[in-house]
Protein backbone atom coordinates (compact mmCIF):
# COMPACT_ATOMS: atom_id res chain seq x y z
CA UNK A 1 0.00 0.00 0.00
CA UNK A 2 1.59 3.56 -0.87
CA UNK A 3 0.74 6.39 1.07
CA UNK A 4 1.56 10.16 0.66
CA UNK A 5 4.30 11.80 3.46
CA UNK A 6 3.43 15.65 2.51
CA UNK A 7 4.77 18.82 3.90
CA UNK A 8 7.56 18.56 6.51
CA UNK A 9 7.83 21.60 8.57
CA UNK A 10 10.98 23.83 8.74
CA UNK A 11 11.42 26.63 11.25
CA UNK A 12 13.90 29.27 10.94
CA UNK A 13 15.63 30.75 13.68
CA UNK A 14 17.84 33.64 12.65
CA UNK A 15 20.42 35.69 13.55
CA UNK A 16 21.34 39.21 13.11
CA UNK A 17 24.74 39.94 11.64
CA UNK A 18 26.62 40.79 8.84
CA UNK A 19 28.47 38.81 6.06
CA UNK A 20 32.15 39.12 6.00
CA UNK A 21 35.07 39.26 3.78
CA UNK A 22 35.58 36.82 1.24
CA UNK A 23 39.06 36.34 0.79
CA UNK A 24 41.62 34.88 -2.27
CA UNK A 25 44.69 33.06 -1.54
CA UNK A 26 47.24 32.82 -3.99
CA UNK A 27 50.26 30.55 -3.35
CA UNK A 28 53.82 30.79 -4.72
CA UNK A 29 55.25 27.86 -4.14
CA UNK A 30 58.61 27.54 -3.30
CA UNK A 31 59.03 31.71 -2.19
CA UNK A 32 56.95 30.17 1.03
CA UNK A 33 54.73 33.71 0.92
CA UNK A 34 50.51 33.61 0.23
CA UNK A 35 49.09 36.81 -1.03
CA UNK A 36 46.26 37.27 0.84
CA UNK A 37 43.26 39.49 -1.35
CA UNK A 38 39.57 40.57 -0.53
CA UNK A 39 38.15 38.56 -3.38
CA UNK A 40 35.41 41.39 -4.05
CA UNK A 41 37.54 44.17 -4.60
CA UNK A 42 40.98 42.05 -5.29
CA UNK A 43 42.91 44.82 -3.00
CA UNK A 44 45.88 42.98 -1.11
CA UNK A 45 45.34 42.49 2.62
CA UNK A 46 48.26 40.33 3.58
CA UNK A 47 51.40 38.58 2.36
CA UNK A 48 52.05 36.02 5.79
CA UNK A 49 54.72 33.44 5.56
CA UNK A 50 52.98 30.03 5.64
CA UNK A 51 56.18 27.90 4.02
CA UNK A 52 56.81 26.69 0.55
CA UNK A 53 54.46 24.55 -0.96
CA UNK A 54 50.86 26.14 -0.38
CA UNK A 55 48.01 24.20 -2.18
CA UNK A 56 44.85 24.80 0.29
CA UNK A 57 42.96 27.46 2.77
CA UNK A 58 40.20 27.28 4.84
CA UNK A 59 38.39 29.67 6.68
CA UNK A 60 36.88 28.87 9.85
CA UNK A 61 33.19 30.89 10.97
CA UNK A 62 33.26 32.37 14.80
CA UNK A 63 30.67 30.57 16.64
CA UNK A 64 29.46 33.58 18.54
CA UNK A 65 30.00 36.15 15.18
CA UNK A 66 29.09 33.72 12.54
CA UNK A 67 29.90 37.00 10.45
CA UNK A 68 33.40 37.03 11.27
CA UNK A 69 36.36 34.59 10.88
CA UNK A 70 37.78 32.66 13.92
CA UNK A 71 41.24 31.60 12.29
CA UNK A 72 41.90 30.74 8.93
CA UNK A 73 44.13 27.57 7.63
CA UNK A 74 46.81 26.86 5.14
CA UNK A 75 47.90 23.69 4.46
CA UNK A 76 51.25 23.22 2.93
CA UNK A 77 53.64 20.01 1.76
CA UNK A 78 55.15 19.69 5.57
CA UNK A 79 52.95 21.60 7.92
CA UNK A 80 48.91 23.26 8.65
CA UNK A 81 49.43 27.01 9.37
CA UNK A 82 47.35 28.54 11.76
CA UNK A 83 46.42 32.04 10.55
CA UNK A 84 44.93 35.03 12.82
CA UNK A 85 41.59 36.10 10.85
CA UNK A 86 42.82 39.44 10.09
CA UNK A 87 45.43 41.55 8.53
CA UNK A 88 47.92 40.83 7.91
CA UNK A 89 46.94 37.22 9.11
CA UNK A 90 49.69 36.77 11.51
CA UNK A 91 50.78 33.32 11.83
CA UNK A 92 49.25 31.84 15.56
CA UNK A 93 50.67 28.30 14.92
CA UNK A 94 52.50 26.04 12.69
CA UNK A 95 51.48 22.15 12.78
CA UNK A 96 54.33 19.90 11.26
CA UNK A 97 52.91 16.89 9.21
CA UNK A 98 54.89 13.87 9.08
CA UNK A 99 54.39 13.08 5.30
CA UNK A 100 53.56 15.61 2.15
CA UNK A 101 49.40 15.04 1.96
CA UNK A 102 48.51 13.27 -1.48
CA UNK A 103 47.77 15.90 -4.67
CA UNK A 104 44.34 16.88 -5.39
CA UNK A 105 42.01 19.46 -3.61
CA UNK A 106 40.80 16.42 -1.65
CA UNK A 107 43.66 16.00 0.58
CA UNK A 108 41.59 18.13 3.58
CA UNK A 109 38.50 18.94 4.29
CA UNK A 110 36.78 21.56 6.19
CA UNK A 111 33.88 20.00 8.18
CA UNK A 112 30.64 21.58 6.69
CA UNK A 113 30.09 22.82 10.02
CA UNK A 114 33.56 24.69 10.14
CA UNK A 115 34.38 22.69 13.45
CA UNK A 116 36.93 19.91 12.21
CA UNK A 117 39.66 20.24 9.76
CA UNK A 118 40.76 16.83 8.72
CA UNK A 119 43.84 16.59 6.66
CA UNK A 120 45.70 13.37 4.75
CA UNK A 121 49.15 12.95 5.38
CA UNK A 122 51.15 10.00 4.88
CA UNK A 123 49.31 6.55 6.20
CA UNK A 124 47.14 8.45 8.69
CA UNK A 125 44.34 11.51 8.86
CA UNK A 126 44.59 14.03 11.13
CA UNK A 127 41.88 15.83 12.83
CA UNK A 128 41.65 19.33 14.24
CA UNK A 129 39.33 20.79 16.54
CA UNK A 130 38.92 24.11 14.47
CA UNK A 131 37.22 25.80 17.75
CA UNK A 132 39.85 24.59 20.27
CA UNK A 133 41.76 27.67 21.79
CA UNK A 134 44.77 26.13 21.23
CA UNK A 135 46.07 25.13 18.21
CA UNK A 136 47.09 21.69 17.80
CA UNK A 137 45.76 18.52 16.01
CA UNK A 138 43.54 17.07 18.35
CA UNK A 139 43.85 13.19 16.50
CA UNK A 140 45.80 11.54 14.15
CA UNK A 141 43.85 8.34 12.77
CA UNK A 142 46.04 5.90 11.16
CA UNK A 143 44.89 3.78 8.09
CA UNK A 144 46.45 0.23 6.53
CA UNK A 145 46.77 1.92 3.25
CA UNK A 146 47.44 5.47 2.32
CA UNK A 147 44.66 7.92 2.09
CA UNK A 148 44.49 10.07 -0.90
CA UNK A 149 41.09 11.99 -0.28
CA UNK A 150 38.76 12.66 2.22
CA UNK A 151 35.05 14.27 1.60
CA UNK A 152 32.54 15.48 5.04
CA UNK A 153 28.82 14.69 5.08
CA UNK A 154 26.84 17.70 4.96
CA UNK A 155 25.65 16.97 9.02
CA UNK A 156 29.60 17.26 9.58
CA UNK A 157 28.87 13.65 11.55
CA UNK A 158 31.16 11.34 9.48
CA UNK A 159 33.95 11.51 6.60
CA UNK A 160 34.57 8.69 4.04
CA UNK A 161 38.26 8.45 3.24
CA UNK A 162 39.57 6.62 -0.38
CA UNK A 163 43.02 5.09 -0.10
CA UNK A 164 45.17 4.88 -3.42
CA UNK A 165 45.33 1.26 -4.92
CA UNK A 166 42.40 -0.15 -2.18
CA UNK A 167 38.77 -1.58 -2.89
CA UNK A 168 38.10 -0.40 0.35
CA UNK A 169 36.41 3.19 1.78
CA UNK A 170 36.99 3.64 5.27
CA UNK A 171 34.48 5.62 7.37
CA UNK A 172 35.35 8.03 10.35
CA UNK A 173 32.98 8.63 13.03
CA UNK A 174 33.30 12.73 14.01
CA UNK A 175 31.25 13.15 16.77
CA UNK A 176 31.70 13.06 19.53
CA UNK A 177 35.17 11.90 19.13
CA UNK A 178 36.84 10.89 16.20
CA UNK A 179 37.52 6.93 15.25
CA UNK A 180 37.97 5.34 12.55
CA UNK A 181 34.81 2.62 12.36
CA UNK A 182 35.07 -0.99 11.98
CA UNK A 183 32.00 -0.18 9.22
CA UNK A 184 33.75 0.07 5.59
CA UNK A 185 32.33 0.83 1.94
CA UNK A 186 34.02 -1.89 -0.66
CA UNK A 187 34.15 -2.24 -4.10
CA UNK A 188 34.20 -5.12 -6.03
CA UNK A 189 37.20 -7.04 -4.76
CA UNK A 190 40.60 -6.10 -7.60
CA UNK A 191 38.70 -2.90 -7.75
CA UNK A 192 40.54 0.23 -6.86
CA UNK A 193 38.83 3.75 -6.76
CA UNK A 194 40.28 6.76 -8.63
CA UNK A 195 37.88 9.52 -7.31
CA UNK A 196 35.36 9.91 -4.38
CA UNK A 197 32.95 12.84 -4.22
CA UNK A 198 29.30 13.36 -2.06
CA UNK A 199 26.99 15.75 -3.89
CA UNK A 200 26.62 18.95 -1.74
CA UNK A 201 23.10 17.41 -0.96
CA UNK A 202 24.47 14.55 0.85
CA UNK A 203 22.38 12.11 -1.49
CA UNK A 204 24.81 9.34 -1.97
CA UNK A 205 28.65 8.58 -2.15
CA UNK A 206 30.18 8.38 -4.95
CA UNK A 207 33.68 6.13 -6.00
CA UNK A 208 34.61 6.31 -9.46
CA UNK A 209 36.98 3.53 -10.98
CA UNK A 210 37.74 2.06 -14.48
CA UNK A 211 35.10 0.99 -16.40
CA UNK A 212 32.53 2.27 -13.32
CA UNK A 213 30.97 4.56 -11.21
CA UNK A 214 29.26 3.16 -7.87
CA UNK A 215 27.65 5.02 -5.28
CA UNK A 216 26.32 3.44 -2.05
CA UNK A 217 23.92 5.33 0.67
CA UNK A 218 24.88 6.71 4.30
CA UNK A 219 22.15 4.26 5.63
CA UNK A 220 23.75 0.72 5.09
CA UNK A 221 27.07 1.82 3.08
CA UNK A 222 26.06 -1.08 0.34
CA UNK A 223 27.13 -0.86 -3.47
CA UNK A 224 24.44 -0.11 -5.56
CA UNK A 225 24.59 -1.74 -9.18
CA UNK A 226 27.62 -0.09 -11.05
CA UNK A 227 26.80 2.55 -13.34
CA UNK A 228 29.09 1.81 -16.48
CA UNK A 229 31.27 4.52 -17.88
CA UNK A 230 32.72 3.81 -20.73
CA UNK A 231 35.21 6.52 -20.93
CA UNK A 232 38.22 6.17 -18.36
CA UNK A 233 37.77 5.93 -14.47
CA UNK A 234 38.46 9.84 -13.98
CA UNK A 235 40.76 11.32 -11.30
CA UNK A 236 38.22 13.78 -10.00
CA UNK A 237 33.87 13.63 -9.95
CA UNK A 238 32.68 17.51 -9.42
CA UNK A 239 28.82 17.63 -8.88
CA UNK A 240 26.29 20.19 -10.33
CA UNK A 241 25.35 22.93 -7.16
CA UNK A 242 21.72 23.34 -8.63
CA UNK A 243 19.05 21.47 -7.21
CA UNK A 244 17.92 18.35 -7.36
CA UNK A 245 21.91 18.20 -7.61
CA UNK A 246 21.17 16.17 -11.03
CA UNK A 247 24.53 15.92 -12.44
CA UNK A 248 28.17 15.28 -11.72
CA UNK A 249 31.27 15.79 -13.68
CA UNK A 250 34.05 13.05 -14.06
CA UNK A 251 37.82 13.98 -15.60
CA UNK A 252 38.90 11.42 -17.67
CA UNK A 253 42.31 13.17 -18.69
CA UNK A 254 41.02 14.08 -22.28
CA UNK A 255 37.84 14.29 -21.57
CA UNK A 256 35.10 15.10 -19.21
CA UNK A 257 31.79 12.69 -18.52
CA UNK A 258 28.53 13.47 -17.35
CA UNK A 259 27.15 11.19 -14.86
CA UNK A 260 23.29 11.66 -15.13
CA UNK A 261 22.95 10.89 -10.93
CA UNK A 262 19.33 10.27 -11.16
CA UNK A 263 19.06 7.77 -14.23
CA UNK A 264 22.34 6.20 -13.14
CA UNK A 265 23.81 6.37 -16.39
CA UNK A 266 26.94 8.00 -18.31
CA UNK A 267 26.54 10.49 -20.99
CA UNK A 268 27.84 9.33 -24.54
CA UNK A 269 29.35 13.04 -24.88
CA UNK A 270 32.05 14.08 -22.89
CA UNK A 271 33.12 17.24 -22.60
CA UNK A 272 36.25 17.19 -24.90
CA UNK A 273 38.82 20.45 -24.97
CA UNK A 274 40.07 20.42 -28.27
CA UNK A 275 42.14 17.25 -27.47
CA UNK A 276 44.24 19.17 -24.49
CA UNK A 277 44.21 17.06 -21.31
CA UNK A 278 41.93 18.25 -18.84
CA UNK A 279 43.90 19.47 -15.45
CA UNK A 280 40.90 20.91 -13.11
CA UNK A 281 37.10 21.33 -13.68
CA UNK A 282 34.34 23.31 -11.95
CA UNK A 283 30.67 23.05 -12.40
CA UNK A 284 29.43 26.88 -11.46
CA UNK A 285 25.86 25.78 -11.46
CA UNK A 286 23.51 27.50 -14.50
CA UNK A 287 24.19 24.89 -16.38
CA UNK A 288 28.02 25.66 -16.82
CA UNK A 289 31.15 23.70 -16.34
CA UNK A 290 34.53 25.22 -16.70
CA UNK A 291 38.36 23.21 -18.02
CA UNK A 292 41.59 24.23 -17.13
CA UNK A 293 43.81 22.18 -19.50
CA UNK A 294 47.30 21.73 -19.11
CA UNK A 295 50.21 23.31 -20.30
CA UNK A 296 49.66 25.53 -21.93
CA UNK A 297 47.16 26.47 -19.80
CA UNK A 298 43.66 27.32 -21.43
CA UNK A 299 40.04 27.74 -19.90
CA UNK A 300 36.98 26.32 -21.95
CA UNK A 301 33.60 26.37 -20.88
CA UNK A 302 30.52 24.09 -21.56
CA UNK A 303 27.24 23.38 -20.85
CA UNK A 304 25.93 20.47 -18.66
CA UNK A 305 22.48 19.44 -21.17
CA UNK A 306 25.02 19.75 -24.21
CA UNK A 307 28.24 17.94 -23.58
CA UNK A 308 30.61 17.59 -26.22
CA UNK A 309 33.13 19.94 -27.09
CA UNK A 310 34.03 22.75 -24.80
CA UNK A 311 34.58 26.92 -25.92
CA UNK A 312 37.61 28.27 -25.20
CA UNK A 313 36.92 31.28 -23.07
CA UNK A 314 39.14 33.38 -25.42
CA UNK A 315 38.78 36.99 -23.54
CA UNK A 316 42.23 39.08 -23.91
CA UNK A 317 42.92 39.18 -20.64
CA UNK A 318 43.66 35.51 -20.37
CA UNK A 319 46.00 33.35 -23.12
CA UNK A 320 47.55 30.40 -23.10
CA UNK A 321 49.45 30.42 -19.29
CA UNK A 322 46.96 29.58 -16.84
CA UNK A 323 48.31 27.37 -13.72
CA UNK A 324 45.65 27.17 -11.76
CA UNK A 325 41.88 27.89 -11.04
CA UNK A 326 38.89 27.78 -8.39
CA UNK A 327 35.29 28.78 -8.15
CA UNK A 328 33.82 30.61 -5.45
CA UNK A 329 31.11 28.51 -3.52
CA UNK A 330 28.39 30.41 -4.40
CA UNK A 331 29.12 30.03 -8.06
CA UNK A 332 29.15 33.50 -9.41
CA UNK A 333 33.16 33.67 -9.92
CA UNK A 334 36.02 31.51 -10.65
CA UNK A 335 39.60 32.88 -10.21
CA UNK A 336 42.56 32.18 -12.66
CA UNK A 337 46.18 32.33 -12.09
CA UNK A 338 48.77 33.09 -14.83
CA UNK A 339 52.28 31.56 -14.75
CA UNK A 340 53.02 35.79 -15.49
CA UNK A 341 51.91 36.63 -11.97
CA UNK A 342 48.46 37.84 -13.44
CA UNK A 343 45.44 37.08 -11.22
CA UNK A 344 42.00 37.11 -12.99
CA UNK A 345 38.43 37.52 -11.53
CA UNK A 346 35.74 36.07 -13.93
CA UNK A 347 31.87 36.54 -14.18
CA UNK A 348 30.76 33.01 -14.29
CA UNK A 349 27.89 33.48 -15.54
CA UNK A 350 28.88 35.93 -18.82
CA UNK A 351 32.16 34.00 -18.79
CA UNK A 352 33.81 37.33 -19.00
CA UNK A 353 36.62 39.15 -16.89
CA UNK A 354 35.58 41.29 -13.91
CA UNK A 355 38.78 42.31 -12.28
CA UNK A 356 42.49 41.78 -12.21
CA UNK A 357 45.60 42.39 -10.84
CA UNK A 358 49.42 41.24 -11.08
CA UNK A 359 50.54 39.63 -7.55
CA UNK A 360 54.06 40.22 -5.82
CA UNK A 361 55.64 36.80 -7.16
CA UNK A 362 54.93 34.32 -10.02
CA UNK A 363 51.99 32.48 -8.85
CA UNK A 364 51.65 28.30 -8.34
CA UNK A 365 47.72 28.21 -7.02
CA UNK A 366 44.78 29.78 -5.73
CA UNK A 367 42.28 29.01 -2.85
CA UNK A 368 39.04 30.79 -2.29
CA UNK A 369 37.91 31.70 1.26
CA UNK A 370 34.58 32.72 1.44
CA UNK A 371 32.58 33.81 4.26
CA UNK A 372 28.77 32.27 4.52
CA UNK A 373 26.07 34.13 4.40
CA UNK A 374 24.40 35.21 7.92
CA UNK A 375 22.01 37.79 7.11
CA UNK A 376 18.50 36.91 6.92
CA UNK A 377 17.35 34.03 4.99
CA UNK A 378 15.17 34.83 1.94
CA UNK A 379 14.91 31.38 0.17
CA UNK A 380 14.55 27.89 1.07
CA UNK A 381 14.75 25.32 -1.55
CA UNK A 382 14.19 21.64 -1.36
CA UNK A 383 17.66 20.13 -2.16
CA UNK A 384 17.39 16.30 -2.04
CA UNK A 385 15.58 13.38 -0.76
CA UNK A 386 12.39 14.30 -2.50
CA UNK A 387 9.91 11.66 -3.89
CA UNK A 388 11.35 8.43 -2.23
CA UNK A 389 9.83 5.24 -1.30
CA UNK A 390 10.22 2.73 1.42
CA UNK A 391 9.19 0.75 3.87
CA UNK A 392 7.36 1.43 6.58
CA UNK A 393 9.83 1.00 9.68
CA UNK A 394 13.03 1.85 7.77
CA UNK A 395 14.74 4.53 7.27
CA UNK A 396 15.12 6.23 3.92
CA UNK A 397 18.62 5.51 2.29
CA UNK A 398 18.94 9.01 0.82
CA UNK A 399 18.37 12.56 3.42
CA UNK A 400 16.00 15.10 3.49
CA UNK A 401 17.86 18.39 2.52
CA UNK A 402 16.95 21.70 2.07
CA UNK A 403 18.87 24.66 1.30
CA UNK A 404 18.34 28.42 3.12
CA UNK A 405 19.88 31.09 0.95
CA UNK A 406 20.45 34.79 1.39
CA UNK A 407 18.79 37.71 -1.24
CA UNK A 408 22.00 37.64 -2.97
CA UNK A 409 21.85 33.51 -3.46
CA UNK A 410 24.69 32.65 -0.75
CA UNK A 411 24.17 29.85 1.31
CA UNK A 412 22.75 30.77 5.13
CA UNK A 413 24.88 29.60 7.86
CA UNK A 414 24.09 28.50 11.25
CA UNK A 415 20.17 28.95 10.73
CA UNK A 416 18.21 26.42 12.86
CA UNK A 417 15.87 23.97 10.40
CA UNK A 418 13.42 22.47 12.56
CA UNK A 419 11.36 18.96 11.11
CA UNK A 420 8.06 18.01 12.14
CA UNK A 421 5.23 16.13 10.59
CA UNK A 422 1.50 16.42 11.52
CA UNK A 423 1.31 12.76 10.99
CA UNK A 424 2.58 10.47 14.02
CA UNK A 425 4.79 7.68 13.66
CA UNK A 426 7.42 10.03 11.49
CA UNK A 427 10.76 9.87 12.96
CA UNK A 428 13.98 11.99 11.97
CA UNK A 429 17.62 11.75 13.16
CA UNK A 430 17.54 15.18 13.69
CA UNK A 431 14.23 17.32 14.12
CA UNK A 432 16.40 20.64 14.39
CA UNK A 433 19.46 20.52 12.22
CA UNK A 434 22.01 23.53 11.56
CA UNK A 435 22.56 24.63 8.39
CA UNK A 436 26.14 24.25 7.43
CA UNK A 437 28.47 26.38 6.06
CA UNK A 438 26.57 25.93 2.12
CA UNK A 439 23.33 26.74 4.03
CA UNK A 440 22.41 22.94 3.64
CA UNK A 441 20.22 21.23 6.73
CA UNK A 442 19.34 17.50 6.08
CA UNK A 443 17.53 14.45 8.06
CA UNK A 444 17.27 10.95 7.65
CA UNK A 445 13.55 10.32 7.84
CA UNK A 446 11.90 6.66 8.84
CA UNK A 447 8.35 5.87 7.68
CA UNK A 448 5.62 4.64 9.61
CA UNK A 449 3.15 2.24 9.28
CA UNK A 450 1.06 2.00 6.40
CA UNK A 451 -1.72 5.05 6.99
CA UNK A 452 -2.99 8.23 4.83
CA UNK A 453 -0.70 10.55 5.86
CA UNK A 454 -0.50 14.03 5.63
CA UNK A 455 2.82 16.24 6.62
CA UNK A 456 3.01 20.08 6.05
CA UNK A 457 6.38 22.44 5.31
CA UNK A 458 6.63 25.79 6.76
CA UNK A 459 9.14 28.03 7.31
CA UNK A 460 8.82 30.91 9.43
CA UNK A 461 12.22 33.53 9.72
CA UNK A 462 11.98 36.57 11.15
CA UNK A 463 7.80 36.72 10.62
CA UNK A 464 6.94 35.72 6.92
CA UNK A 465 6.66 32.71 5.81
CA UNK A 466 8.19 29.87 3.64
CA UNK A 467 6.82 26.72 2.75
CA UNK A 468 8.53 23.40 0.82
CA UNK A 469 6.86 20.33 0.65
CA UNK A 470 8.67 16.65 0.44
CA UNK A 471 6.59 13.92 -0.96
CA UNK A 472 7.42 10.47 0.15
CA UNK A 473 5.63 7.44 -0.12
CA UNK A 474 5.49 3.62 1.80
Amino acid sequence: MRNSLKGLLFLLTLPAVLSGAHLLFVFHGGAGTASVYNADTLELLGTPEVGPGAVRAFGVPDPVSPSAYLKLYVITGSSIVVLNPTPPFSIRATLPLDAPPPAGPQAAALSPDGRRLLVASGSQVHVLSTTDLVDTIAVSLPFPTTPSAVVVTPNSRRAYVMSAGSSVVRIIELLPLAQVLSLTASLPIGTFSTAIGMPPNGSRVYAAASGSVYEFDRISNNISAPIPNAFLGGGSIVFDPDPPVANAVLNAGLSAPIVNLASRTVGSTPFTAAGQGISEIVVSGANRAFFLTGSPGRLYQGFLTAGGPATEVTSPQFGSNAIDFEGSPDGRHLFLAFADSRVVRLDAINAVATGAVTAPLAPSGVAVVYMAGATAAQQLEIYGGNSQSGAAGVTLSAPLAVRVRTGAGQGAFGQTVSFSSDNTGVSFSDTSPITNLAGVAETFVTLPAATALQVTATVNPGGFVLTQTFTLNS
